[in-house]
């Protein structure tokens, strides 16, 4: 039988808190000779919250129960009856890769504006939409397993990952000889990590994601690259994505994704059934704005 589980996330101040830090230790996320100071304090502030603002729920053996359960839990904290009553349930992206998503519940009471004070800055930063999220709220987290999305159990670690991901991104450089490796930058700026002989070329959409290239020219023919671009690339390519859907923030890109996106390429210029793939995950696409591509990516590229 499978069980399921949810991360209660209290309100919080965690960016605040974490930029103090920061400001103290006088560290800069910029600084790349920073960067593993920083991973540590953030590491260390979120093993705080997990002794105040963040609990692991029990297991439970639907995601009926665990549903019900986790609602109880974010209304928590209200005491105003009526102001319960007249909440309601929402959801939001919050993270996806190749095995698995995390989403966000909340509940919202419609047309009141909320206090800053009520403010869960963790959730606020790591939603795609970047939209402010107040209260208590809930993390559930679904594998995919065999083409199936399917409700899972949500670790410490999950939790951890997903606070440094707001800030650390990975992207994929993609050498002429095409072999590729992982680099990791922070913020907006991958030229910071990979140097600044990188220009960024135009983004361009792929099976559902926006994919943005730094190119840095050189003599060699760079064959994957031009292949992914759909142009001709010389010298060194890195690639990285933005978060699907909205496009507002830089998500994780690593080798394991971009070889299904090579794959889906490929099959692309291949057989009627590799074709049909393509048109498969297409059709998807135009059905439903909010598909989360990454499971996608990996259903049809199988």
């Amino acid at each position: 039988m499978t069980t399921t589980n949810y991360c209660l996330i209290k309100k919080n101040k965690l960016y605040e808190d974490l930029y103090e830090i920061l400001e103290d230790e006088e560290l800069i996320m910029d600084n790349v000779n920073h960067k593993e100071k920083i991973k540590y304090k953030i590491e260390q502030l979120t093993k705080l919250y997990f002794n105040d603002k963040i609990k692991i729920s029990k297991n439970f053996n639907s995601s009926t129960e665990s549903l019900e359960d986790l609602m109880i839990e974010i209304a928590d904290n209200i005491e105003n009856e009526e102001k319960k009553n007249n909440l309601q349930g929402n959801t939001l992206l919050m993270y996806a890769d190749n095995d698995a998503m995390y989403e966000i519940v909340f509940m919202e009471e419609v047309g009141i504006e909320n206090l800053d004070l009520e403010l869960n800055q963790m959730a606020s930063i790591s939603n795609i939409e970047l939209a402010p999220i107040y209260g208590n709220i809930a993390i559930i987290k679904t594998l995919y397993n065999n083409n199936q999305l399917v409700n899972s159990q949500i670790t410490n670690e999950d939790v951890e990952n997903l606070i440094m991901y707001n800030f650390y991104h990975k992207g994929v450089m993609i050498n002429s000889d095409e072999k590729m490796f992982e680099l990791e930058f922070s913020g907006d700026n991958p030229n910071i990590i990979i140097g600044g002989k990188f220009k960024q070329l135009a983004p361009f959409q792929m099976f559902g994601l926006m994919l943005v290239g730094y190119n840095e020219e050189g003599q060699e023919l760079n064959k994957l690259a031009t292949k992914i671009f759909g142009s001709e690339i010389k010298g060194r390519f890195y690639l990285t994505t933005m978060c699907p859907i909205t496009n507002k923030r830089f998500w994780n890109l690593d080798i394991q994704i971009l070889n299904n996106i090579i794959k889906l390429i490929n099959y692309s210029m291949g057989t009627i059934e590799e074709k049909k793939q393509i048109e498969n995950i297409n059709n998807e696409l135009s059905e439903d704005k909010l598909k989360n591509p990454f499971f996608l990516i990996k259903k049809y590229s199988v």
